[in-house]
């Protein structure tokens, strides 16, 4: 009976581990598409000085 209790705690341990992993995961999705997303607007920006530099 006890050991059967302890098989419980190691899975119990292995799913946390696994959300949490998943979560790290998604955070770090979501974190490159920030990054992506502000070069988009640097990109923008700078052809953007690029064009006035050429007026």
């Amino acid at each position: 009976m006890g050991n059967n209790k302890l098989e419980y705690i190691k899975v119990a341990c292995l799913v946390m581990i696994a959300v949490s992993l998943s979560i790290i995961a998604l955070n770090i999705v979501n974190q490159i598409s920030v990054l992506e997303g502000i070069q988009d607007k640097l990109d923008d920006i700078q052809s953007g000085i690029m064009n006035i530099n050429n007026n």
